[in-house]
């Protein structure tokens, strides 16, 4: 897939030909300010141009990652709303637009940002005179960043709730200091650049820089002209792999999120297999993100393979895609002391969700339901408990009908032509199976 994208890139001749041909794809990751084919990033970001031999630590950690991924203003600043603004043939999945105020700059920002610097060096110093210098490289950092969110737009830590010398696990908790520390030195070195360029009327150069970085880690930068609307790249991207195809693409598994703006191809159809919606706050929306996609899927994608949404309430399980899924994986925001109900009547073959802590008469309820249903071989749920109890007591109960049992399994009795297994899979997680009666 990718070395045929990088035929047609080079030769401009065969383009036409390519598109005919029809495209097949493993997996498609449109959930992020990236996009991912079958294991290959793509990322566009803005950088801005450096001779080799000045470029600051600040920057090319930036670099490091792609750059920034938002617009930028003439002076260096972000131009949030550019990212929301829409084109011809976007899905639009944000929640809602978002209002980013004018803010009014003056010295007295860029005092207090050089002041905090400062601040921030000094606490380095004094853990490095303690502990001795770690040169961290750029990757260290970057994990770093993504576990912790460091440099998310939150209040700066105040130097008092770094102690030097923490009682527990003391190395490791200096060595994540000065992490921290870093990376918070890092984040006010560019936002102090950009008040100082719009105090000054400094006006840097700006490049496009597209990372392609394939599943064994091999990076290639290519770089372009930057026009002040990052979307438009977005767009010629997802064009190049996606646009102007003779058949639908045949997607094996799609990647969607809540929180995008998806810069799809005009007349752009996917037929999916699985489908998986991320997000970061669980927001119950699936109704209508379905609904936005909808453009862009092609008929005979429904019923999906596989779908994995995240839920907070019970009202997804009414919606016709989730119902006739094969396989559906549930992620609970927070848990329903009812939501072991909802999977008595669900008609899907394979379930794997979360559910809150049930006593074990519950379950004896749900396999009853489960029975007078009739449901056929192969159904195969798993649950996962949120509140660590313990699942000993729900086989304990089970084993009293038992026709074989083991260690963290029992088999009891269910129709005419199949038994229920049921089984601890791992400390807080239960296993509910239908299969075929033993034989004799």
């Amino acid at each position: 897939m990718n070395k045929r994208l990088q035929l047609k890139a080079r030769c401009s001749s065969i383009k036409q030909l390519e598109n005919k041909v029809p495209l097949e794809i493993d997996t498609l990751d449109l959930s992020g300010d990236h996009l991912v084919v079958n294991g290959t990033e793509y990322r566009i970001g803005i950088i801005q141009k450096y001779p080799n031999d000045q470029i600051p630590n600040y920057v090319k950690f930036e670099l490091e990652d792609g750059g920034c991924f938002n617009d930028l203003n003439e002076f260096g600043g972000f131009c949030f709303d550019q990212n929301v603004v829409l084109m011809p043939g976007d899905i639009d999945l944000m929640k809602k637009r978002p209002n980013y105020p004018d803010r009014v700059i003056d010295e007295s920002d860029i005092e207090k940002t050089e002041k905090e610097i400062e601040e921030y060096k000094k606490r380095l110093e004094e853990l490095r005179s303690i502990w001795g210098k770690t040169i961290f490289s750029f990757d260290e950092l970057r994990k770093f960043e993504i576990e912790f969110g460091v440099l998310a737009d939150r209040p700066i830590v105040s130097l008092t709730e770094l102690p030097i010398a923490p009682n527990s696990n003391e190395k490791i908790r200096a060595l994540h200091d000065q992490k921290e520390l870093i990376l918070l030195i890092f984040r006010e070195k560019g936002r102090l650049q950009r008040l100082v360029n719009f105090r000054d009327k400094i006006r840097p150069e700006y490049l496009v820089q597209l990372t392609i970085k394939s599943p064994t880690g091999e990076k290639r930068v290519e770089y372009g002209k930057y026009t002040g609307k990052l979307r438009e790249s977005h767009k010629a991207l997802l064009n190049f792999i996606l646009g102007d195809r003779s058949c639908p693409i045949t997607v094996q598994k799609l990647i969607v999120s809540h929180e995008t703006v998806i810069r799809a191809p005009i007349g752009l159809k996917l037929r999916i297999r699985e489908l998986k919606i991320v997000e970061k706050s669980y927001d119950q929306r699936f109704k209508k993100t379905f609904n936005q996609l909808k453009p862009i899927l092609e008929e005979s994608s429904i019923p999906l393979r596989s779908l994995e949404v995240p839920s907070t309430t019970r009202s997804i399980f009414n919606h016709e895609v989730v119902r006739t899924a094969g396989k559906l994986i549930v992620q609970w925001r927070r848990p329903l002391r009812d939501v072991l109900e909802i999977y008595t009547d669900l008609p899907i073959q394979r379930v794997i969700t979360e559910i809150n802590y049930t006593p074990p008469e519950h379950f004896l309820d749900f396999i009853q339901r489960w029975k007078e249903a009739g449901r056929p071989i192969g159904t195969h749920y798993s649950f996962t408990v949120f509140k660590r109890f313990p699942l000993k007591p729900i086989l304990n109960l089970l084993q009293q009908n038992a026709i074989s049992k083991g260690k963290n399994w029992v088999v009891i009795p269910f129709n005419e032509v199949s038994n229920l297994k049921v089984s601890r899979m791992a400390s807080y997680e239960l296993s509910f199976e239908v299969v075929e009666l033993l034989s004799e």
